[in-house]
């Protein structure tokens, strides 16, 4: 009976496997962390890669990614779902990288649209981000600043958000009165809170 040999998958080239025995799933290390494995799953594997400090980015995978859209999903209030704010998808494909965004990138990424309105949402995209902490580290002050900035060019979700901040005093002293000027003024606009 010939024994059939299955291609190792792309998740093998950043393992060293440590016994060289015919095992299909031998002992295996990390090439950038030593974190051994004494059975080799490439699920696992790429699993480890993914969350791996030390891994270069080539190394994670497309899926290992996904999760931050999906966070950014499970933590949007209901009135964001219902607004639809993710219409603009392709936001989170510059996104993606989860490493800290440089001030000079980040300006690049909010200015780098033709359409201004789609650069305005994107812009409130990136301030949630900051807020809630999803692929960045989340600092409400740059939230605050980037929902201003949004706001002032007729984001209505923007303004909204910026009044929740005044409300609740999130990236700047509470003010309630702003705050209630902005709702009113994002209400006035077509925005539905519930």
């Amino acid at each position: 009976m010939i024994k059939k040999v299955r291609k190792k998958g792309p998740v093998w080239a950043h393992f060293i496997i440590v016994d060289k025995s015919n095992n299909s799933h031998p002992p295996v290390q990390c090439k950038y962390c030593s974190k051994k494995y004494q059975r080799a799953v490439p699920e696992r594997m790429q699993v480890h890669l993914d969350k791996c400090p030390k891994a270069p980015i080539i190394a994670k995978s497309q899926s290992g990614k996904q999760p931050v859209i999906d966070d950014f999903n499970d933590r949007m209030s209901e009135d964001d779902q219902n607004a639809n704010v993710l219409s603009s998808q392709h936001f989170f494909h510059r996104l993606q990288p989860p490493f800290k965004l440089q001030n000079s990138e980040e300006i690049n990424m909010q200015t780098d649209y033709s359409d201004q309105t789609e650069s305005h949402t994107n812009i409130y995209h990136l301030g949630y981000c900051y807020q809630h902490g999803i692929g960045i580290e989340r600092n409400e002050t740059r939230a605050f600043q980037l929902y201003k900035e949004a706001a002032e060019n007729g984001h209505i979700n923007s303004k909204y958000n910026l009044g929740r901040c005044y409300q609740h005093g999130i990236g700047i002293e509470k003010n309630e009165i702003k705050a209630f000027e902005l709702f009113k003024e994002a209400a006035q606009k077509g925005h539905e809170s519930k």
